[in-house]
């Protein structure tokens, strides 16, 4: 990791247990397997949702932005308060929101076909993409 994401994670402490793992250049920070926050250019994120945006912009914070096809594209992750920085009780408090948002939002739509793919066994993806084999005929097996 690095000197900031450290710091970040010592912060977080004493509000539960985090770990991070590398992803798209930046790093998403996790409690029980549910990312709830990111790192980017030495910069904390915090999931939001659309009843705490509000809270979030009042405190100063802005949104994520990442560029796709020539576009800005704003994420639901929000610039971490100046505050939780500093503070481990403010880092606490601005967390249990980051995290109460991160359960309310739900799956994304790749995760869950994924879920969904990964219930019904790897053949089925494959059986309803492709025409069932002719009676009689043989297949090789694969190699």
């Amino acid at each position: 990791m690095n000197e900031f994401v450290d710091h970040v994670l010592e912060l977080m402490e004493p509000w539960a247990p985090v770990r991070a793992r590398r992803m798209f250049g930046g790093l998403g920070l996790y409690r029980e397997a549910r990312m709830f926050a990111l790192v980017f250019d030495d910069t904390l994120y915090l999931k939001v949702a659309p009843d705490t945006r509000d809270r979030f912009a009042a405190a100063g914070c802005t949104p994520f932005f990442y560029r796709s096809g020539g576009r800005n594209i704003e994420m639901s992750y929000w610039r971490a308060p100046d505050a939780c920085i500093d503070d481990p009780a403010a880092m606490s408090t601005w967390c249990a929101l980051a995290w109460e948002a991160a359960w309310r939002s739900p799956p994304s739509v790749r995760k869950a076909t994924r879920k969904v793919a990964a219930r019904e066994g790897p053949q089925s993806s494959r059986a309803a993409q492709s025409p069932a084999p002719k009676s009689g005929s043989r297949r090789r097996p694969r190699r």
